[in-house]
């Protein structure tokens, strides 16, 4: 195990398969959320009286509106702290790999 910038690699990527774990429960979170939503109106326009209907679909689309927005904006953050971590394991300059698979011209 190589010590980068605090912690060893070993270290970073536990810490990244948590972040990515807690993504992953998030986003499965976040749909069945607006999954319930989405079907709460969805019922309402089934039973609703034609006056109600457009009220209704507006309130429809801006949930969906806020479920993207919501999801897009913490899947940014998800990427900006994976490549984050992902940077704190590569090697100093001078020490990549040189595309034959070796590190600095010594076999792996």
């Amino acid at each position: 195990q190589s010590k980068s910038f605090p912690l060893g690699s070993l270290e970073i990527e536990e810490a990244h398969a948590r972040w990515t774990a807690e993504w992953l429960e998030w986003e499965r979170s976040h749909e069945s959320e607006y999954q319930r939503k989405a079907a709460v109106l969805n019922s309402e326009l089934v039973n609703t009286t034609d006056a109600r209907m457009p009220a209704l679909r507006a309130e429809l689309e801006a949930v969906e509106q806020r479920k993207l927005d919501l999801y897009q904006h913490r899947y940014e953050e998800y990427v900006g702290v994976s490549r984050a971590l992902a940077k704190l394991t590569e090697a100093p300059e001078g020490q990549r790999a040189n595309g034959d698979g070796h590190r600095g011209g010594k076999p792996a």
